[in-house]
């Protein structure tokens, strides 16, 4: 599953993927992307250009 990073809730993701990787036996992988369509982010009013900052603090808490 790939997902765009900063679209998402940190604490929700990484639950989603725990529990993924759980009833899947370890066998789930997750990709986190930045995401370079700007209309993702204009659709979730989420900041466009603070994406990469974000995405770095998610992977230093995930």
């Amino acid at each position: 599953m790939i997902v765009i990073g900063p679209l998402r809730n940190t604490t929700i993701l990484g639950k989603t993927a725990s529990t993924i990787h759980a009833l899947s036996g370890g066998r789930f992988t997750m990709g986190i992307a930045l995401g370079a369509r700007e209309d993702d982010y204009t659709a979730t009013a989420t900041p466009y250009h603070t994406r990469g900052k974000r995405l770095n603090e998610q992977l230093h808490d995930l």
